[in-house]
This record gives C-alpha cells, sequence and structure tokens, in this order.
C-alpha cells in the first residue's frame, strides 16, 4: 500500500518514456536491459521515501559535474603543454565524460525535483507508510524495553532514517561502509552493553560477521535479489547469547514491483530447500522484465486477527 504521493511518483517513474525505453531494448551501450537493475534500486528508493530517490539523483547529478569539471582542467593542463606532437597524440574527446554527462545528469528525473518543490513538507514523515510503520515499532519497542536493528541496502535511505531518529531524540549508533574498521567493534560492544535503543545498519556493509545479541527486534527496511543479504542479518542477533524471544519486521509495498521481487526471493529459498531438504519449491516469480514496471496496484487489506497474541508491539499497531 501506498502513500498518494509516493503512488505519484512511482506512476511517473514507469510511465517515463527513458525508463521504459531502458527496460525493453534501448538499455545502453551494455546491451539491452542493461539498466534494468538501476532502475529498480531508484523505484525501491521511492517506495522507501520520496525524498530518498531525490537526494540520490541530485547527488549523481553533483558527481557528474565534478567529473565534468576536473575533464575540463585535464584538457586545459593538456593544452598549455608546449609540445604540439604530444597534444596531437591524444584525442581530448577520449580523456573522460564530456558535457553530455553534465546535461543528460542535470535533465535525467528532473520532474522529481520539480514536483518535490511543489510539495508540502516533501521531507515529512506522512509520506511514506514504511516510515510511519517504522516509527510506531520504534516507539513501542523501546517501552517495552527491546533494542532495534534497521537493517537498509540505500545510503540515502540511511541518512533519512538517521535525521528521523534524531529528531525522535531516539539514542542510536550508525554503521555503514564509511564506518572506519578501527571503531566497528566498540560501536558493537558498546551496544551489546546496554548504550544505544537503536543501531542503523547498512545491510552490505554491517550484515555479515558482526555479533549484536543485544538485540532482539529486527527491521529489514528493504531487500535485494537475493535472500543471503537479509538471513544474514536477521543473524546478527538470532544467534548465541540471545537472551530473548526474537522479532524480525520484513517491510515491502504491496502493490508495486515489490511483491514480484518477494517472490523471487521465497523461490529461491524454496529451491535451496529442493536442493537441502528435497521439498518441492512453488514457482510465483515472473520472467518479463516489463512487469516490474507496472503502475502500482491497489491491494485489498489483509485480515490480521490471526497474528493477534504473538507480538505485543504488533498488537499495539494493529489496534489503530
Amino acid at each position: 500500500m501506498l502513500t498518494t504521493l509516493i503512488a505519484s511518483r512511482y506512476t511517473k517513474f514507469v510511465t517515463d518514456p527513458e525508463v521504459t525505453g531502458a527496460v525493453e531494448g534501448g538499455g545502453g551501450k551494455t546491451g539491452p536491459g542493461a539498466r534494468f537493475f538501476d532502475i529498480i534500486h531508484l523505484l525501491s528508493l521511492i517506495c522507501n521515501h520520496p525524498m530518498c530517490f531525490v537526494d540520490t539523483i541530485e547527488e549523481r547529478g553533483s558527481k557528474a559535474q565534478a567529473v565534468v569539471k576536473k575533464n575540463k582542467q585535464s584538457k586545459q593542463d593538456i593544452l598549455s603543454l608546449e609540445d604540439e606532437e604530444l597534444q596531437e597524440l591524444i584525442d581530448l574527446d577520449d580523456l573522460s565524460p564530456s558535457e553530455e554527462l553534465l546535461e543528460g545528469a542535470s535533465k535525467k528525473y528532473a520532474w522529481a525535483k520539480e514536483m518535490a518543490s511543489k510539495t508540502k513538507a516533501p521531507r515529512a514523515l506522512y509520506h511514506s507508510y514504511k516510515m510511519q510503520l517504522l516509527k510506531s515499532i520504534v516507539e513501542h519497542s523501546v517501552k517495552l524495553g527491546d533494542k532495534i536493528l534497521i537493517f537498509s541496502h540505500g545510503v540515502y535511505t540511511l541518512n533519512y532514517l538517521h535525521k528521523l531518529l534524531d529528531d525522535w531524540k531516539i539514542d542510536f549508533l550508525r554503521l555503514d561502509g564509511k564506518t572506519k574498521m578501527s571503531t566497528r567493534q566498540s560501536a558493537t560492544k558498546t551496544f551489546n552493553s546496554g548504550n544505544g535503543n537503536v543501531f542503523l545498519v547498512s545491510t552490505e556493509a554491517g550484515g555479515l560477521g558482526l555479533n549484536l545479541p543485544g538485540a532482539n527486534r529486527i527491521i529489514i527496511f528493504d531487500f535485494k535479489w537475493s535472500p543471503m543479504w537479509e538471513e544474514q542479518a536477521v543473524g546478527r542477533a538470532y544467534r548465541m547469547g540471545q537472551k530473548k524471544h526474537v522479532f524480525v519486521y520484513r517491510f515491502h509495498a504491496v502493490g508495486t514491483f515489490e511483491d514480484l521481487k518477494r517472490n523471487k526471493i521465497l523461490f529461491k529459498s524454496q529451491l535451496q530447500s529442493r536442493v537441502v531438504d528435497k521439498q518441492d519449491p512453488l514457482r510465483t516469480a515472473h520472467k518479463d522484465v516489463r512487469q516490474y514496471l507496472l503502475e502500482p496496484a491497489d491491494i485489498p487489506k489483509e485480515d490480521l486477527t490471526e497474528y493477534r497474541g504473538k507480538d505485543p508491539v504488533l498488537d499495539k499497531i494493529m489496534q489503530k
């Protein structure tokens, strides 16, 4: 289920001619559909919160501008050489990306920036049900004295969550690809010893090798194609030394491409069971990549009464 704002951004994105053209065969130099995985990544950011998407494309534009600026400087350095023969040996157009890179990066998805500028409080929590649900889980868990691990694959999603936790005055730690190796072990010890209510973790950077039994609630905020990443993330808390029941919340936006992506992940898990335990997998995934670019569907709410009484935090949320 999507908020009105996310649904409008999602629809605009999947109907963008550049997006549909890339998936159907105009994907660039590396072959048809080469940009498919990047497109899916951007769609995932829209499902998390529209501003996670806007921040990403703005950063890409800034990086493209820096590359072009550096490229211009490199050309000037060569043109200043006195050796004309050396200049002739160097093709200035092959040094690095040209002005086309900057122009393309600035124009691509310009509608998203324009829509954000016209939206009242574009970074507000109410624009994303995922963010609202996360707030409820964190608040109820902290009241119960439980600690939470939040895993995400997106840097800008982590940045957005970082700002939210600051605003909520929640004591938290963060680990991502920029966290120094020398401080990672001390951070985990600090968290397990009782400091901090939330550990915000990049799935790739902190989903392996960490022991975090100090937390017993895990939020998988977004997910990739391989179930390995998320299963390993769950294993950070569900391990030796854990003294509480472990609860895992997996977020996915119903009625979007994440339904198909989740089905593919389930099939891979079932396939593993077939190999190891000789069970029969049930395939529900789609092979046609165009299926991932359908407009969001209106899915009726599911009856969750059968889950009552299993998790005090979930019970509180379902009361709403």
